[in-house]
């Protein structure tokens, strides 16, 4: 369903909206924490099911789309390729949030 993103990780489960760029940040926040202490979360968001993982190792995966190294990201059987969450949920990723999430290491 477009707008509704369903969570699933071992022992429970979260259905959060998300059409506004605001309820997607935060889905950003809960699928990441969720991941981080799951061994994998699925997210099902706008059609697609993605499996989110999140990776201690000291080299990360880097995103499809915004080629950033990330430390939480998802893959999805219709989608080759590793994505960081802010692209596979839909946020645009300008080049400040780049420079800002280096760091931080957010999805």
């Amino acid at each position: 369903m477009k707008g509704i993103a369903q969570l699933v990780y071992p022992g429970g489960g979260i259905v959060l909206p998300a059409r506004s760029a605001y309820e997607r940040q935060v889905l950003v926040e809960h699928v990441a924490h969720r991941a981080r202490r799951s061994t994998v979360v699925r997210l099902d968001l706008d059609g697609r099911r993605w499996s989110i993982t999140a990776d201690a190792s000291v080299e990360r995966p880097e995103c499809g789309k915004c080629l950033r190294r990330v430390s939480v990201a998802g893959t999805s059987a219709a989608v080759t390729g590793v994505y960081c969450l802010l692209c596979l949920i839909g946020l645009p990723v300008s080049a400040a949030q780049t420079l800002l999430l280096r760091g931080r290491a957010v999805g």
